[in-house]
């Protein structure tokens, strides 16, 4: 357990509290009017003067005798001297009595709400708020003057002083569960998030055996009046059995006993010999177990003096003729006496000073009346103007939760958001303050999350976006955070409870069942507003992304500490995972790695498949905020380099989506979420611990909704909504389950679409029809044929038809028993394809053609399959079957290579790029030979000639082409082989890669008024300038520039709509780029 010390205990006075109840906080609100807040920590009369109001900006035109104050949403009495003439003068000003924030409502967070363990110490802020405007039409609420005479009656010799001294020195955590609801100690248990029982602020503990003393101090004690009274609460810390010795003085008030993580209250009546003249002392001796005091609350009978005070709280004694005569000593002329029983309507005691005694009646006296003593009023903290915004919850379906550091990146995400390519969604951007004002009087706590967002799904909006820190209150309610702005700039958008929990600010709202969402959230865990907009590129980025397998490929990575127990069962859950994606409607693809030592963390090296593409990461192991124990690395790694391709990142461990201690802003999830241009789009983790089987339940209920027909093409919010209520309905009542839920926080937007998937999408790729084995020169081959689905999984078989072409015009044979040129090879069937699939097929030389040949390869020919496209259906292949070639080919080989400091034979300096291909081949018996052609092509289909070299007719020749025009990506090359009288033979075909050096990047697409191009260099800088051509559809060049520190803009507003072909050269090579232009 942590203790938390700070501040010094508070000493309050009890008075009533409202009863008034608003169901989202927003209903006092008149939005044409306008408000100035006003903060008040210490109770007391107020004045407001003139000069402040004016330096506020406030209306001091308007009629005085409109002006209204609020607190809680309930007018309050005021005085407002001078406004009988209608005007507010120079003179004039405003009183009001102010409480601070004793946490009272703090209550509406705890389950029961009985179980608040502190009613004096808010968990959030001791500040109160109070709301100043000016009415439209009618008159304000005023301080009513009471005045009553004193004919006949008695003065009162005392009054019952009341102090509370609640304790924040220490933040306790309540109680944690089993897998069967049983108390289990702290972290040997789930401590669910909500606020309940023993959760919230007290004294440090008093460990067993020890003792602690407490002074309770008595001023001005009526020692003749009846004997104090002492309410204290206890808690105990920890399970098991409690006993305290509890004296006040030298006599035993009680010795209490009970068990586990309770809190108790002792209600004891004292003597005055248990006190000195000024105070007692109050001895608590933890005989058994660990426990903590709460508050005590000292009742006692006081006199009637005001010497020194500046405002004094006095509570009548019941008096059944129904007045009472209070007759105060060492008074003074500044001295006014106040009726706040009812907070929201305080009355006026008019008193009478005689030499130094104040005489008051007060009324209604049958009952004990609250009263307020003021000699000196009080100058409020500041007045601040503040907005409210009238929202109509039906307007909007997409939610925004920011603070105002961040506004400026938070209305460009919603901006986005609103845009066709970012969903067409009514996106509402608001930031905390107006939250915490509109729907929580002002005070910031999660509660006034809970209302905004109860308020919003009821008007149909489905994700929630917090875009902003949070800490837990016990974090920063401690150090030098002295003031409320200092606690909100570290916790700007707080957390529904602790452990900190995101779905517990929208569980049980709109009538769903408790811990059962109403609509998605996520958080953006940042102070910048340079992530937020680091983050809305990668976003823009992911969705922009066309189809392709990699969304449908997953990495499972297990870990464990024992080959016994934990490294076999995790890797078996990560199977299982593999398995549902399998086999679902997805048909995804996982890869599991799995730890292969009982270290504590082992490392792996995943860049390669993480640069690749990858749709999801899932761990399952151990983990905290800063590591998993099979460690990956963080997304700032210069390995890393997979922009545009950002996977969901699941971790089923312990604390990995713990984002809400002070020193836990930079997690790994946090890392790779935030990181610019690589990393992850999502993270998903927990703030605590994690039980192996309940992790299990609840990713298996993830994966199958995840890739289930009904999650296709839904946000990953959706998908969490519907994954957390099926886990939580199957088990509402058990904590372990609820805690899990409550628990797994997002990091990133909720509205993502993993999987904007909704028909399959088969589709054929470059090299997807390929010589598997046999030998071209007899013609008798093994064709291999591979069939992706970029879609969801067909409901029938697949069907690939084949036919082969011959050039009967370069062939030298007579094709006998053929018609024509074109061979019918038939059909190949598939199973439903779900990921990829390859068939081989046997092909015989039965046209006896030697010359080049073509397959073509057709997908479901017959269109029995409703796709996405039918344009990625179709493929070509060319091959060339020889006669046995006339020279002898010992190799034919190829590789790429730097130019620097090297001089190639043949080539104009001048003119050598960063890198050559260089192409050389070895022959023997060549004497027939003439030469030979280099050809190169860019699919494997059209061929280009680039060069010849003469032969050098010898029995054994080397010879060394160089290609200096290289592109990114691959080029195929071929020899022709020239003979004076004999047709063209070939070689076999090779291949050089040339990777790019950069990344590339067009948006929008389709682009209407313009397209920005953005290029990385691979290695992590901006790249500074490189060349760049605009090709219309007809070819021609419509757009030259250079792309200069890493963007360009090209305006496409005047160019007819069509696929346009975008060339970048950076000196080494030539990068392509499809742009599609629309308007």
């Amino acid at each position: 357990m942590k203790k938390l010390y700070f501040l010094l205990p508070l000493l309050l006075l009890g008075w009533a509290r409202e009863s008034f109840s608003q169901q989202f906080g927003n209903e006092w609100i008149n939005y044409q009017q306008m408000y100035f807040k006003i903060p008040v920590t210490q109770k007391g009369i107020y004045r407001i003067t003139y000069a402040e109001l004016q330096s506020a900006g406030f209306d001091l035109q308007a009629n005085p005798q409109q002006i209204q104050l609020f607190r809680r949403g309930v007018e309050q009495a005021i005085s407002v001297v001078g406004e009988g003439d209608g005007k507010f003068d120079g003179s004039d000003y405003i009183e009001f009595f102010g409480v601070g924030n004793d946490g009272s409502r703090d209550a509406e967070l705890y389950v029961p709400k009985e179980s608040h363990t502190n009613p004096y110490v808010s968990l959030f802020t001791d500040n109160s708020y109070y709301f100043l405007t000016v009415s439209q039409s009618t008159k304000g609420k005023r301080v009513a003057v009471s005045t009553l005479s004193s004919n006949g009656l008695t003065a009162e010799s005392y009054h019952l002083a009341e102090t509370v001294i609640a304790y924040n020195k220490a933040f306790h955590v309540g109680a944690s569960y089993d897998a069967v609801n049983n108390l289990q100690d702290y972290q040997q248990g789930i401590s669910v998030s909500e606020f309940g029982p023993g959760k919230g602020y007290m004294d440090e503990r008093i460990y067993a055996g020890s003792s602690r003393n407490y002074t309770l101090p008595l001023i001005n004690a009526y020692r003749q009046g009846p004997a104090p009274s002492l309410e204290t609460s206890f808690y105990g810390v920890g399970r098991g059995a409690h006993s305290i010795d509890f004296t006040v003085g030298n006599s035993s008030v009680t010795n209490t006993a009970f068990s586990d993580l309770q809190t108790v209250k002792v209600n004891k009546s004292l003597d005055w010999s248990n006190f000195n003249t000024n105070e007692g002392t109050a001895t608590i001796t933890s005989k058994q177990g660990s426990n903590a005091v709460v508050y005590f609350k000292l009742s006692y009978a006081q006199t009637l003096d005001l010497s020194g005070i500046s405002g004094k709280a006095i509570n009548t004694r019941t008096n059944s003729s129904g007045t009472s005569l209070l007759r105060f000593s060492n008074a003074t002329s500044n001295d006014q006496v106040y009726d706040i029983t009812d907070l929201n309507a305080v009355q006026k005691i008019t008193a009478t000073l005689t030499n130094g005694t104040l005489d008051a009646v007060v009324g209604n006296a049958q009952s004990t009346r609250n009263l307020w003593v003021s000699r000196t009023a009080g100058s409020v903290a500041r007045i601040e103007r503040v907005s409210f915004r009238s929202i109509n919850a039906s307007d909007y379906n997409y939610l925004i939760l920011t603070y105002k550091s961040l506004q400026q990146g938070a209305d460009a995400y919603s901006a986005y958001r609103a845009s066709s390519q970012g969903g067409s969604y009514k996106p509402l951007v608001v930031d905390m303050d107006l939250i915490s004002n509109q729907f929580n009087y002002g005070e910031n706590s999660p509660l006034a999350i809970r209302r905004f967002a109860d308020y919003m799904a009821k008007g149909g909006s489905r994700h929630l976006f917090l875009i902003g820190r949070a800490i837990a209150p016990q974090y920063f309610r401690t150090g030098n955070l002295t003031t409320s702005e200092a606690m909100n700039e570290v916790n700007q958008i707080p957390t529904g409870g602790w452990p900190g929990s995101d779905w517990l600010l929208v569980m049980g709202l709109n009538g769903k069942a408790a811990n059962v969402p109403a609509l998605s959230v996520g958080r953006l865990n940042t102070i910048t507003s340079d992530e937020v907009y680091a983050y809305l590129n990668k976003v823009k980025e992911y969705e922009s992304q066309p189809a392709a397998l990699w969304r449908k490929r997953f990495l499972n990575l297990s870990g464990g500490r024992d080959f016994n127990y934990e490294i076999p069962t995790f890797k078996n859950y990560a199977n299982g995972y593999s398995n549902i994606v399998k086999n679902a409607p997805l048909g995804g693809n996982a890869k599991i790695i799995s730890k292969q030592t009982t270290a504590n963390v082992e490392f792996f090296d995943v860049s390669k498949d993480v640069n690749a593409g990858l749709s999801m990461i899932t761990f399952f192991g151990h983990s905290g905020p800063g590591y998993t124990d099979i460690d990956i690395g963080l997304a700032t790694n210069s390995n890393f380099n997979n922009k545009g391709k950002y996977p969901i990142m699941f971790v089923n461990g312990c604390e990995a989506g713990n984002i809400f201690s002070n020193d836990n802003i930079q997690t790994v999830g946090t890392n790779w979420v935030n990181t610019a241009d690589r990393g992850a789009i999502v993270f998903l983790g927990s703030s605590f611990l994690g039980w192996p089987s309940y992790l299990d339940r609840y990713s298996s209920l993830l994966f199958q909704n995840l890739s289930s027909s009904t999650y296709l093409n839904k946000s990953f919010g959706d998908v969490l909504v519907a994954t957390t209520t099926r886990y939580v309905s199957d088990n509402p009542n058990n904590k372990m389950t609820i805690g899990h839920a409550q628990e797994f926080n997002l990091q990133g937007d909720p509205a993502i679409v993993p999987y904007p998937l909704t028909k399959p999408d088969l589709a054929f790729e470059a090299g997807n029809l390929f010589v598997q084995s046999g030998s071209t020169s007899t013609g008798n081959f093994k064709l291999g044929v591979v069939v992706s689905n970029l879609g969801t999984v067909p409901g029938t078989n697949v069907k690939v038809s084949l036919k082969r072409t011959v050039n009967t015009a370069a062939s030298n044979n007579t094709i006998a028993n053929v018609s024509n040129s074109t061979m019918d090879l038939g059909t190949l069937t598939f199973n439903p394809v779900r990921y990829r699939d390859t068939l081989y097929f046997d092909v015989t030389n039965t046209m006896n053609a030697v010359s080049n040949n073509q397959i073509d390869a057709v997908i479901d020919a017959e269109n029995a399959i409703d796709e996405v496209t039918k344009s990625n259906n179709q493929l070509a292949f060319d091959y060339v079957i020889d006669a046995p070639l006339p020279v002898s080919i010992i190799y034919f080989k190829g590789q790429v290579e730097s130019s620097a400091g090297k001089s190639f034979t043949g080539v104009d300096a001048t003119s050598i790029p960063e890198n050559v291909g260089t192409l050389s081949w070895k022959v023997s018996d060549e004497k027939n030979i003439l030469g030979y052609g280099i050809e190169k092509s860019v699919d494997g289909k059209n061929w280009v000639s680039i060069g010849y070299t003469p032969s050098q007719h010898t029995s054994s020749a080397l010879y060394t082409f160089y290609d200096t025009k290289l592109r990114v990506g691959n080029s195929y090359y071929r020899l022709k082989i020239d003979e004076a009288s004999e047709p063209d033979h070939y070689s076999k075909i090779i291949a050089l890669r040339v990777a790019p050096t950069y990344g590339l990047i067009a948006y929008p697409s389709p682009a209407d008024a313009d397209v920005t191009i953005t290029i990385k260099e691979n290695a992590g800088s901006t790249a500074t300038a490189v060349q760049a051509v605009l090709y219309s559809p007809m070819g021609q060049a419509v757009w030259k520039g250079e792309i200069r520190n890493g963007a360009v803009t090209i305006p496409t507003q005047s160019l007819t709509n069509g696929l346009y072909h975008l060339h970048v050269n950076d000196g080494t090579a030539i990068q392509k780029q499809k742009i599609v232009v629309a308007h």
